[in-house]
């Protein structure tokens, strides 16, 4: 990946490129190494790391990492992340529409000048700043049910694409 597509990113941040553009199973350890760092996760701290049901995420090499910082993995029904995932629900369903308003609202003021990819990465740290905080993840782990754990947040209907699709 160039630099340049990281120069207005959030302190901290990581970004990879591949070819197919979605996540892999050779890219996965490397955010799994950048989680562990952020977190401190290790085996006198138990961790979990919730996932999609992506086979992105079934790297030995991942799954190794997993096991020597005391992380559980523990992943999501297929086709159920846009109900059980709480960053889905709370913070990136909202921050994809808020990245649409401040992406249309600078193509207006600099009509002039075409769109790069490399003013990505500024677009994205103003909306995460709005979007990522305390008060949404929250939110989004109770919509979700996981917490406070809630077992009767779905009805039997929303379990049927999981059913049909496993």
């Amino acid at each position: 990946m160039k630099k340049i597509f990281m120069t207005h990113a959030s302190h901290g941040a990581v970004g990879v490129a591949n070819g197919s553009g979605n996540m892999n199973s050779d890219v996965f350890p490397q955010f799994m190494r950048h989680f562990i760092k952020h977190t401190g996760a290790n085996a006198a701290s138990p961790t979990m790391l919730l996932l999609d049901n992506r086979g992105s995420h079934l790297s030995i090499e991942a799954i190794d990492l997993a096991l020597d910082h005391g992380i559980t993995l523990l992943s999501f029904p297929p086709k159920f992340t846009h109900k059980m995932q709480p960053l889905d629900v709370a913070v990136f369903a909202p921050f994809k529409g808020m990245m649409t308003v401040k992406h249309d609202a600078w193509k207006k003021s600099k009509h002039w000048c075409h769109f790069r990819s490399a003013s990505c990465a500024l677009l994205v740290d103003q909306c995460l700043d709005v979007m990522l905080t305390p008060k949404t993840i929250k939110s989004g782990f109770r919509t979700t049910g996981i917490y406070p754990f809630n077992p009767q947040i779905f009805a039997e209907v929303d379990f049927v694409a999981s059913e049909l699709s496993g």
